[in-house]
């Protein structure tokens, strides 16, 4: 599949730090906990690594009366700092969630650390304070027409 998560993952996680959440989409969240220590255990919720950081899984919403564009921003609040992984993700969003994804957080903050590794691993880190200055140009990952619709965003969950 074009994927480096173990670099992707190792390097996110080794930029992380106290007030930081890791957003990535669902299918990617075994190689966050795999390579980010995060507990599988069966006591375990999945919505932390190893090093306490907090996991949220972010996922398209088509439009319509459930879609609400807000809830980046409120699940995104109590955080100084979001630090996206883009791994495995071609069966759970469609064409276009990217550039949905990273429009909407440089909405929020500013992308500060864009990287792309192997094929077609992403990570940013966008830095949420109230007056971080304006994006880093290259947040656009594709060609593909504009996706309409919103983002969901909940605490990872353990499958």
């Amino acid at each position: 599949h074009q994927l480096d998560d173990r670099t992707g993952v190792t390097w996110l996680t080794a930029e992380s730090g106290h007030g930081d959440a890791v957003l990535t989409t669902k299918l990617a969240l075994p190689a966050l906990w795999w390579y980010g220590g995060g507990s599988v255990a069966p006591s375990a919720t999945g919505a932390l690594l190893a090093n306490g950081i907090r996991v949220l899984e972010v996922s398209y919403q088509p439009p319509g009366s459930a879609c609400d564009r807000d809830a980046l921003r409120r699940a995104l609040s109590p955080f100084r700092r979001a630090l996206v992984y883009l791994g495995f993700r071609f069966d759970d969003v469609p064409k276009g969630f990217d550039d949905l994804l990273l429009s909407n957080l440089a909405q929020l903050g500013r992308v500060t650390e864009p990287k792309v590794f192997a094929g077609v691993t992403r990570a940013v880190i966008v830095d949420l304070a109230p007056g971080a200055g304006p994006p880093v140009d290259d947040t656009s990952s594709s060609s593909a027409p504009a996706l309409d619709g919103c983002l969901a965003v909940r605490n990872a969950v353990r499958w």
